[in-house]
């Protein structure tokens, strides 16, 4: 009956990653993921949300793991030069306008107007955000985006990218003055 209980051990298929690790086998296909996104715990500062990438089968997997107590070592050591990271405000000083960091929660809907999922904008410019997700959802390409408590002031957003929880969007209209 306690066998049934306890599982036998099997070190080999167990993951062990340390914060430092820029790769770890995908659960898929077994081949290396590459750290993508380190998105920091909301509640916990000495945790951070590791999100790696299988560039082969476009498997995605996250882990909450331990950070490095100085953030200049962390952003240093974690992340390959070759990645993008879509947290950083200016990654390749492509913007057009700048963005400012956010904790704003957000309601996302679809294009006729019924609600898809709530969501946290962390940061916001005049011509897009980066948008967290609570749960892991593909959002269609086209949706719609609302700050206000009551779902009002509603922006159409166009997905550039996603990578598990997190997203990059532009509003697709101006704001009309």
């Amino acid at each position: 009956m306690n066998q049934i209980l306890i599982q036998p051990e099997q070190p080999e298929l167990m993951l062990q990653v340390a914060p430092s690790e820029t790769t770890v086998p995908c659960p898929k296909c077994r081949k290396d993921m590459a750290l993508a996104v380190v998105i920091p715990h909301p509640v916990t500062p000495q945790l951070a949300r590791h999100t790696y990438l299988c560039t082969s089968c476009n498997q995605t997997k996250t882990y909450i793991l331990p950070v490095a107590s100085s953030p200049d070592s962390a952003t240093t050591s974690a992340k390959p030069a070759h990645i993008t990271d879509p947290l950083n405000s200016d990654p390749d000083g492509c913007r057009k306008e700048p963005r400012s960091a956010l904790a704003a929660p957000a309601t996302i809907y679809d294009k006729d107007g019924s609600f898809l999922l709530p969501c946290t904008i962390r940061d916001l410019s005049r011509s897009g955000a980066r948008l967290e997700l609570f749960k892991e959802s593909i959002l269609p390409q086209y949706f719609l985006l609302s700050m206000l408590p009551d779902g009002s002031g509603r922006r159409l957003c166009s997905k550039v990218w996603q990578l598990s929880q997190v997203a990059g969007v532009r509003f697709a209209e101006e704001i009309r003055a």
